[in-house]
Order: C-alpha cells, then structure tokens, then sequence
C-alpha cells in the first residue's frame, strides 16, 4: 500500500484514509540557521600607496621639463610656470570667454595648484 505523506504528524494510505499512528522522522539538523551570521567587518584600506609622490626631475614628462627649464624666480612649480605662458597667448580671455557662456569655472587654479603639487621646483632656480 502507498502513502502520501500530507504533514509532519500524519500520512494517508492509498486509500485516502488519514492514520495519525505512523509519523515523519524530523531532520536532525534544522534547515534554518538559527541565528543570522553577519560577515567580518571590512579591513580598513592601506592607502600609503595611494600618497602623491613627486618623483626626480628626470623621469618628469618631457613637457614639464621644458617648462622647468623655462622657469622664472619665484615660481614655485609647473603650474606657475605654465600659468605664465597660458597668460602670454590668451588664455585668461578664453577661460573668461567659456565661464561666461557655460557658467561653469574653467578649473585652471585647480590645475596649476595639482602642478605645483606634483612637480614643484627647487627652492633656487
């Protein structure tokens, strides 16, 4: 005789009549975890290798070192210096000409203090 199983605690024989004597064996681990595990918490990030290093003037791009080259007293990087010859060919009229259509900043302070940053000259010409 077939049974069918219907719940935990009783079956039904093939011909549909419920006998409440024979029961399911239970699973002797719970399909359910019992408490949520939560993973690790994350390990805070080394970032030493992320800090702007300024690396020797000969492996410089060949563009810096001819502004470097070109340098006058008193500038303190790259972006002094490539400021000053933007300046001779204009390029104050363009960044004012594009702020004042687009309405957005051109970033040139940005831009010429990230090169000071990275490729700032000796204290001395």
């Amino acid at each position: 005789m077939k049974t069918r199983w219907l719940s935990q605690s009783t079956h039904v024989a093939a011909d549909m009549s419920p006998r409440l004597t024979m029961t399911r064996p239970l699973p002797a681990v719970s399909a359910w975890p019992t408490r949520l595990t939560l993973p690790p918490p994350p390990v805070p990030l080394n970032t030493e290798h992320l800090k702007l290093e300024t690396p020797s003037t000969s492996s410089w791009p060949i563009p810096i070192r001819w502004l470097r080259a070109r340098r006058e007293p008193g500038e303190q990087g790259a972006g002094d210096t490539l400021e000053r010859y933007i300046a001779i060919a204009g390029g104050s009229q363009a960044a004012a000409l594009w702020t004042r259509f687009t309405g957005i900043k051109c970033g040139c302070a940005d831009r010429k203090a990230w090169l000071n940053q990275r490729y700032p000259y000796a204290k001395t010409p």
